[in-house]
């Protein structure tokens, strides 16, 4: 009997050690910046609170930092602080891949958030035009881009470009009093041209880029100034709306 609790106590202080040894292999498991892990933020340890991130900072002060993916497509993934207990290899076969790398902010000297690529002008002279003329479809682009189109103020972000996917002119028609708005001409004889345009609305911060497609139609005519006014009419569809990071 001594010999079987001898043998028992033996195997017991075995399994004690092993679990000592695997616990300190888990302790001091160690991550380098840029390794792809699984995170609790938590600190929790049931499957739906562990994320794939990524290691942005190596351990220091008993924490390690990480970036985690977004958790849904437009959303820019957050960052943590985490113990290292709350930290454990990613393999391969799991990962989903990390995001792209964040593109560059355009900013100036002064601290004034630029676009990501030159403004249209939006100061040019029209010609004279009457009512009934049929819009040139490079002013109706123009003219839709200049209504939001603008650059930041000086040290600020904000700024916003519009670009034009494509472009529809439709046939005229007649000015419907208390539906159309603007300054119309010759009462209900103004003649309204619709274009059906998908553009692309961006707006640039410090941080990331507000990146909005959509589908309208925008209503174009000759107002009391002989020039061209265009406005929008109606929206037809939000095609996309995300966020993308910028550093």
């Amino acid at each position: 009997m001594a010999n079987r609790d001898s043998q028992a106590l033996a195997v017991s202080c075995l399994l004690l050690l092993c679990g000592v040894a695997t616990n300190a292999t888990s302790q001091t498991q160690t991550f380098k910046v840029g390794d792809r892990v699984l995170v609790s933020t938590s600190g929790l340890q049931g499957d739906q609170y562990w994320q794939q991130c990524t290691v942005i900072r190596e351990l220091k002060a008993n924490s390690y930092g990480v970036k985690c993916d977004p958790r849904a497509a437009g959303q820019i993934g957050s960052e943590y602080a985490v113990l290292p207990g709350w930290i454990k290899p990613l393999s391969r076969a799991q990962d989903h891949g990390a995001p792209p790398p964040p593109g560059r902010a355009n900013v100036a000297r002064d601290g004034t958030v630029a676009g990501d690529r030159s403004f249209v002008n939006c100061n040019m002279q029209q010609k004279k035009a009457k009512n009934g003329d049929s819009i040139p479809p490079e002013l109706a682009k123009l003219l839709i881009q200049c209504l939001w189109e603008k650059p930041s103020a000086p040290g600020m972000d904000g700024a916003q470009t519009v670009d034009i996917d494509s472009l529809d002119i439709g046939r005229p028609r007649k000015w419907v009093y208390q539906q159309d708005m603007g300054q119309g001409i010759d009462g209900l004889d103004t003649r309204i041209w619709p274009v059906d345009v998908k553009w692309t609305w961006k707006t640039y911060y410090r941080t990331r880029t507000h990146v909005i497609v959509e589908e309208d139609i925008f209503n174009c005519y000759v107002d009391a100034f002989s020039k061209w006014s265009c406005g929008l009419g109606m929206h037809v569809k939000d095609i996309s709306k995300r966020d993308v990071e910028v550093k």
